[in-house]
């Protein structure tokens, strides 16, 4: 966790029984705010920030977790599954290097069924947000 006390907790705004016209409302949190984490040895330190459901680890021990309201589990283990490339039966051509952070460039993502692919060969770093 960040240096800061940052709570963990689980909301659905599309419930009313757990938002207030579709907001998060504090006073209808859920303790459905897992967390884990794939650190070793005692490098978890939750600094005492609630988290309002459980918190896992793979090995060692989290440290400061007397906020947690829910269970602490020190033998936590999911595989991760491997991420391969990409592979896409088009590419978007018309754009392949962006270079110039002040002259922004628009990239069409398409539409679910068909989205709009690109592959970049240089872009500046870090590549802005899509707005």
């Amino acid at each position: 966790m960040a240096d800061r006390k940052s709570p963990t907790e689980y909301t659905d705004s599309s419930n009313p029984a757990v938002s207030t016209n579709g907001q998060y409302d504090p006073t209808k949190r859920q303790k459905h705010g897992d967390i884990a984490t794939s650190s070793r040895g005692n490098n978890s330190n939750l600094m005492k920030s609630y988290v309002y459901g459980n918190a896992s680890c793979n090995s060692g021990v989290i440290q400061d977790t007397e906020n947690v309201q829910g269970v602490v589990y020190n033998n936590f283990f999911t595989a991760v599954a491997p991420v391969s490339d990409p592979t896409w039966t088009n590419i978007n051509t018309g754009v392949t290097s962006i270079n110039n952070r002040n002259a922004p460039v628009t990239l069409t993502a398409g539409t679910q069924a068909a989205p709009a692919n690109y592959k970049l060969s240089t872009s500046p770093s870090p590549i802005l947000p899509i707005h």
